[in-house]
């Protein structure tokens, strides 16, 4: 499984420092490779809107996450911005900002 999380927008954003991060099972500690396909499972990664979690109406500097997953033959993109209030996502989100390598 590969999941690349891209962020885009948010107060000051420096588009150098904000190359997308990928994360692949291949390179992950059997544990931590566990835990990813639990998380993506636990969201019911593939069965969510490819847009969800929009921002408040009016909300500026708002940040923009996408999360693409690719699961053999299973490819599904979703798009949610801050404040992340669904925990699922949140959990996913994070895993990839800490144990990813960029670009």
């Amino acid at each position: 499984m590969r999941i690349q999380l891209e962020t885009d927008g948010g107060f000051a954003l420096i588009p150098g420092l904000s190359r997308p991060l990928t994360v692949d099972t291949k390179e992950l500690r059997p544990v931590d490779a566990a835990e990813l396909s639990r998380l993506v499972e636990d969201a019911g990664f593939f069965a969510r809107p490819t847009s969800g979690g929009e921002a408040p109406a009016g909300a500026a500097d708002v940040r923009r996450f996408t999360l693409s997953v690719v699961a053999g033959a299973r490819r599904h993109t979703v798009s949610f911005s801050d404040p992340v209030t669904d925990p699922h996502l949140a959990a996913l989100r994070d895993f990839v900002r800490t144990h990813a390598r960029g670009g």
